[in-house]
């Protein structure tokens, strides 16, 4: 039985090391912590993923398509021995329930601290509304908080609209 509070203080403690810690210095447009153990953002660079994985990043989850950046995340964060799960939202037409499906799923296989990110925080955000509205079934209102607080911004009203379109089915 000790064994079993030993391991379960070490696996909450390596939980929460990311919850405590202040982000680490970043070149990441639009970032933000909306949750422990959750960074969302822009575009990041190298260095940016580095610092993360020294901050504690374990998964990192690529809204953008292969051709909106030259870096080769996926090479980077197998270097880095990060977990790395690409899931291309790339225009307005793919902010759906079904990628918000999606995003939950990836959500729920990082194993520890995520950095979730497209080029500017903004798809992050609008998705991350879905997700709590569709997914997690939080009233609109608390979905379009979720979604301000992870980077939601010009897609304000594009989300407001699927989501208050779904209310009327």
């Amino acid at each position: 039985m000790k064994w079993l509070l030993v391991i379960c203080a070490v696996l909450f403690t390596a939980n929460a090391s990311l919850a405590q810690q202040s982000l680490p210095p970043l070149e990441v447009p639009n970032v933000r912590q909306p949750a422990p153990n959750l960074i969302t953002g822009g575009h990041p660079t190298r260095s940016d993923l580095e610092a993360l994985k020294d901050a504690g990043i374990t998964t990192l989850i690529n809204l953008q398509g292969l051709e909106e950046s030259s870096l080769d995340e996926a090479a980077i964060a197998d270097e880095l021995g990060l977990r790395y799960i690409a899931l291309p939202v790339t225009s307005r037409n793919d902010l759906t329930f079904e990628n918000a499906e999606k995003l939950d799923a990836a959500l729920k296989l990082a194993e520890g601290p995520t950095f979730l990110h497209c080029a500017s925080g903004n798809r992050v955000g609008a998705l991350m509304a879905l997700r709590a509205f569709h997914v997690q079934k939080m009233s609109p209102s608390e979905a379009m908080k979720v979604g301000a607080e992870a980077g939601l911004t010009s897609l304000t009203s594009t989300v407001d609209e699927l989501i208050s379109n779904a209310r009327e089915d």
